[in-house]
């Protein structure tokens, strides 16, 4: 199956990379439910994580459209059992009406993106490349796209990579005074994948702003999107797994992600059994004695100095 990839980081607390997994074959429908939330909030601007204030109301069209995306998005990662776990998603409702009540619908059919998170807890500062921090970012977004591939994939069920997309690079030019090394990645993944890992003859990282009203010429709105549904995943994520006060408007729209956070990854035989069985990857990387070592990301444990350490060996990275 071939898939188109988003990407999104954030500096927050840590270094943090996301990549959502989009399946040509199930753009379409993604795309049609994103839409359709859109038209019921009457929202049509950019959907941000960050747009959502600590108090913001239930009843904003910003924490409407967030609350719908964060529904889809995560159900969109189930893989298996549709019968015994029919997917259900939020499509929000328009707040100037104040009777017209919130649609939710039931899916027929499996959407199979696949989303990962890659933590890395120091923000870069204990990485070999002093001078280069870019350099380590580079190495970060390898390392964590590659060992997604091999653990999400298999062979089985095999992959091929379409084009990626990063939320533009002008942030990269102008803290770093260059861009991403986009060729260089690309040519370490086609090196280093294994047999069930594929490219198209003409796949690229492509650079495109995730706001879609400032896109040049020839980008489509469309992928956008989907950096856009990224953003407030990879949000989600990060909230729920370090600073989860049920207090906050986050707490609330953010719910779903936390639910991925309660899987115990590293319990293959449990996970085998769950409907998100390889659909997503939660983990955290940090240097310790020039050695990296891993650990999954858990539901409001960041404090926990006890780490679960991943089956994803070093040769995965």
């Amino acid at each position: 199956m071939i898939y188109d990839i988003y990407h999104d980081e954030s500096k927050e607390e840590s270094y943090w990379h996301g990549f959502l997994f989009v399946p040509r074959k199930n753009r379409d429908y993604l795309l049609s439910l994103l839409s359709e939330a859109r038209k019921n909030t009457n929202y049509f601007s950019q959907v941000h994580y960050q747009k959502i204030k600590r108090k913001a109301k239930s009843n904003h069209e910003t924490v409407i459209i967030t609350k719908s995306w964060t529904t889809i998005g995560v159900s969109s990662l189930q893989q298996q059992k549709l019968i015994k776990f029919p997917l259900k998603v939020y499509l929000g409702r328009n707040p100037k009406k104040r009777t017209e009540p919130p649609y939710y619908r039931i899916l027929d059919q499996l959407i199979r993106c696949k989303f990962m998170v890659f933590k890395e807890r120091d923000k870069h500062r204990k990485m070999f490349f002093t001078d280069d921090n870019l350099k380590n970012i580079e190495i970060t977004f390898k390392m964590a796209l590659k060992g997604s591939l091999h653990r999400l994939f298999n062979n089985n069920d095999p992959v091929t990579i379409g084009n990626i997309f990063i939320d533009g690079d002008e942030q990269y030019i102008g803290e770093y005074g260059r861009n991403l090394n986009t060729d260089e990645i690309i040519g370490r993944l086609r090196l280093e994948r294994r047999d069930f890992v594929y490219f198209l003859n003409k796949s690229t990282i492509i650079p495109q702003k995730s706001n879609h009203q400032e896109l040049i010429n020839g980008q489509n709105a469309e992928d956008s999107y989907f950096l856009q549904l990224c953003d407030i995943l990879i949000g989600g994520v990060r909230f729920h797994s370090y600073c989860p006060d049920t207090n906050i408007t986050r707490y609330r729209i953010s719910e779903p992600c936390r639910d991925l956070l309660k899987h115990d990854q590293d319990n293959i035989a449990r996970m085998k059994e769950s409907r998100y069985f390889n659909g997503f990857l939660l983990n955290e990387a940090w240097l310790e004695d020039n050695e990296w070592k891993f650990g999954q990301l858990n539901a409001g444990n960041f404090n926990n100095s006890e780490q679960l350490i991943l089956n994803f060996q070093i040769d995965d990275l």
